[in-house]
């Protein structure tokens, strides 16, 4: 998989990374014609409802590109990353939401692999807001959905 998506020491770009998802010995896809898309979360609304789409509509997950744990992030900060990691960029499957839009608060449901890399893994929750904050922070937000 990481031949398909181009993976290098630096790691994955999203572009590829759809790539590698798209490859027809990829990930079981709901329909024949599914293609995953690289795209801008947009606005914090636009990223719930790309949440909502794939998940509820299609019982897919979506993957989120991360800045988990930037210096002086308050408590925008994934909770699988306890400690400041500034400069890590990172990839996350989301995988489930509790709420809707316009409930005081969202819940995102993720996995985590990156034990041993600054991180943790397993399954790990997250406000709306977190996710929306630590993904605008690696290089403006995207998403593969």
């Amino acid at each position: 998989i990481a031949t398909w998506m181009n993976t290098n020491t630096l790691g994955t770009g999203g572009a590829n990374l759809a790539a590698g998802l798209n490859n027809s010995n990829g990930v079981l896809k709901p329909t024949a014609d599914w293609v995953y898309t690289y795209a801008d979360n947009g606005t914090m609304q636009a990223f719930f409802n790309k949440i909502l789409t794939d998940i509820d509509g299609f019982g897919m997950p979506l993957v989120l590109a991360t800045a988990p744990h930037m210096a002086n992030a308050g408590v925008d900060y994934l909770e699988s990353w306890p400690r400041e990691y500034p400069g890590a960029h990172h990839w996350i499957v989301v995988r489930g939401y509790v709420g809707l839009w316009g409930d005081a608060s969202i819940v995102i449901k993720y996995q985590d692999s990156s034990a041993g890399f600054g991180g943790a893994t397993g399954s790990f929750d997250d406000s709306l807001s977190v996710m929306y904050q630590v993904s605008k922070a690696n290089q403006g937000g995207h998403v593969i959905w």
